[in-house]
């Protein structure tokens, strides 16, 4: 019974919703809809519309950028028997690109908004629980980016862009300088409309 009823709703509301427009005569048509003028003949109807906003549509890269960093002992040891221990030559650091050492090796996570909106892009570093890792830790340089939308760009390589840079420094511990290496965190990235 209350489909049958629904239904006689909605058919009411169909036809008071639904406006005839007819008109005799050249004029104008009044705010009550009546022509005014007297002759016969067709009258133009103007209809505007309003234009709604276009759906957001969300299209963005994440470039990771070189994540694997490489530390080098860079160290001689030597065993010596006299004292049972091993004596140690030069110095140790993270293998940079051009391949020197220091005490620290970055690399950037690059988020390119190609979207219609804007939006926000948070980061977050959990490090890794490592018993082996020994010193070595990751840290970020800021915790969120806002990219502004795209779309008054037209070439594709000048969308809005931003970077996260990941910095690895500390010494791993010696277990762990086998070429299979070791985690030291994970990075999460949260992207929402902004």
């Amino acid at each position: 019974m209350k489909k049958f009823f629904a239904f006689l709703l909605a058919f009411a509301m169909m036809f008071s919703l639904c406006g005839v427009a007819m008109a005799a005569g050249s004029g104008n048509i009044n705010d009550d809809g009546a022509v005014s003028g007297g002759k016969q003949g067709d009258v133009v109807i103007k209809v505007t519309g309003v234009a709604g906003d276009a759906a957001k549509i969300y299209y963005v890269v994440i470039d990771w950028g070189t994540l694997t960093f490489t530390y080098d002992f860079g160290q001689t040891k030597t065993w010596d028997p006299s004292n049972h221990k091993f004596n140690t030559a030069g110095t140790g650091g993270w293998v940079q690109s051009d391949s020197t050492k220091a005490a620290t090796v970055s690399s950037d996570i690059t988020v390119t908004n190609h979207s219609n909106g804007g939006v926000k892009v948070t980061a977050a570093l959990a490090g890794a629980e490592n018993a082996n890792k020994g010193t070595a830790a990751a840290a970020l340089n800021k915790d969120s980016l806002t990219l502004t939308a795209a779309e008054a760009n037209n070439d594709f390589n000048d969308a809005p862009f931003g970077s996260f840079t990941v910095t690895v420094s500390g010494v791993p511990g010696a277990v762990n300088s086998t070429a299979e290496g070791f985690k030291i965190g994970t990075i999460t990235l949260t992207i929402v409309a902004n």
